[in-house]
């Protein structure tokens, strides 16, 4: 059962008044934060299960865009620098 208040009620079910039909409004969001990670994992399998982060270059101003679920248990996490300061 999903329970709204009533401002998120309004935006989630809206009656079209030049139309007179309901308008639903479906709202997705996807955490695709170590989608990066899976396909390398799939491509080099040899990642898999290691501690490692996928993003920009570290000579330039990288960021971590993903990392494994190893590198999170390590404290790594997504927008940190690629090199430490």
């Amino acid at each position: 059962m999903l329970i709204f208040s009533s401002s998120a009620r309004q935006s989630y079910y809206r009656y079209n008044q030049a139309s007179k039909m309901a308008v639903y409004r479906t709202i997705l969001h996807f955490d695709l934060d170590a989608f990066f990670c899976a396909v390398e994992e799939n491509q080099n399998p040899y990642l898999r299960g290691k501690a490692f982060a996928v993003g920009g270059r570290p000579e330039e101003r990288g960021v971590v865009a993903s990392c494994s679920y190893a590198a999170r248990k390590a404290g790594v996490r997504s927008a940190m620098p690629m090199v430490a300061p």
